[in-house]
């Protein structure tokens, strides 16, 4: 942007028998992105904007211009503030900002906790299929069956409010059991993602000190040295299945963690961030009131545990009676495949990256 102050005296150029003045010319044509041209008069500062309409429009310039007057008459109002105070929104940018930008009460179940959305999910839709790992499905009765017995054998161990659970299991039928008994038991969960450097996990296993860890016995040589009770969801699954399929009591209340997930450590050490039940009911009703959720959909749940996004497309649409079909590892490595998978489970909602979503096109025109 360029501004400019003509503050030297504007007097007609006078000749003899000749006398010239100067001649506004609309150019039409901006030499600079924006230009601020203003002349002291002697009723004031006069001046324009000239802009390139290719950057801008007439609302934004005019926006500017609002601003730019708030700042003068902020500085004509007390000239000893500090130039970092002045004001730049006028009234009514400043109402909007502050008052009606931040409506945002809505109501949602502030006192249920996660898996007590989902068991009321269960009441309504007991029959309809809740996920698909390829060739396998649970329908919400059996989820909510599985994940109860998974829940029993950990309260056995202990496991109850504000205890850690490790959860160290591929994207499969298995983990969603487990993540749900976890929370089912009143614990919270802590994302091991199988592909993680050892380093990591040997990390976040100190870190959180979690008392039992779920996994399956083949990912097991993958897991640093821990002194973690250790629960099998496949192999162990004839023991955890004498348990009860009844609903446990958990004794977890809104307030308590219902999961602990890693930062990256790009900055330093990887730092684990509480959620609370509350805090991620907060964040799903938000989402189910603005990205509502088609009655036939089916979404995909392909992000790492690890990332908070996986909290968006797992829970919500199992919150909300979506069919959730989980997408394994080893499709996510081939865009071709991937594109193929999301047709042949009519996959109607998928969450994306931008880099991602022009991977997945590039692959798609490919296969045409």
């Amino acid at each position: 942007m360029l501004f400019v102050l003509h503050n030297t005296p504007r007097q007609p150029l006078e000749l003899p028998g000749l006398t010239l003045s100067s001649l506004e010319v609309d150019s039409q044509m901006a030499r600079f992105d924006v230009t601020l041209d203003l002349w002291g008069t002697a009723e004031g500062l006069r001046g324009w904007f000239e802009y390139s309409t290719d950057l801008f429009d007439a609302a934004t310039i005019a926006r500017m211009e609002g601003h730019f007057q708030t700042l003068l008459q902020g500085i004509v109002a007390d000239p000893e503030q500090r130039l970092s105070t002045l004001p730049l929104l006028t009234t009514d940018e400043h109402h909007q900002l502050l008052v009606a930008w931040n409506r945002t009460h809505m109501d949602y179940p502030r006192d249920w906790c996660i898996h007590q959305m989902f068991e009321a999910q269960v009441a309504r839709t007991s029959d309809a299929v809740a996920l698909v790992c390829e060739d396998e499905y649970l329908t919400y009765c059996e989820l909510n069956c599985c994940a109860n017995r998974v829940a029993h054998h950990l309260r056995a161990l202990g496991v109850g409010p504000e205890v850690l659970v490790g959860l160290c299991i591929e994207r499969s039928l298995d983990m969603v059991v487990g993540l749900l008994g976890i929370l089912k038991a009143g614990g919270a969960y802590v994302p091991l993602d199988p592909g993680y450097p050892q380093e990591r996990l040997a990390f976040i296993l100190e870190d959180a000190r979690v008392p039992v860890v779920l996994t399956q016995e083949r990912l097991i040589a993958g897991l640093p040295d821990h002194g973690a009770e250790v629960v099998y969801l496949d192999s162990g699954w004839h023991t955890i299945s004498r348990q009860s399929d009844q609903e446990p009591v958990s004794g977890a209340t809104a307030d308590n963690l219902a999961s602990v997930l890693y930062t990256s450590g790009s900055t330093g050490r990887p730092k684990g961030v509480l959620g609370t039940h509350r805090a991620t009911l907060n964040v799903l009703a938000w989402l189910w009131q603005a990205y509502p959720f088609a009655s036939q959909g089916v979404c995909c749940q392909k992000t790492s545990m690890s990332f908070v996004d996986s909290i968006q497309e797992l829970l919500a649409p199992l919150l909300g009676g979506i069919q959730t079909v989980l997408i394994p590892d080893e499709v996510l490595q081939d865009p071709g495949l991937l594109v193929q998978t999301l047709a042949t489970y009519h996959v109607t909602r998928i969450l994306l990256t931008p880099s991602l979503l022009r991977v997945l096109l590039d692959a798609y025109v490919d296969l045409q």
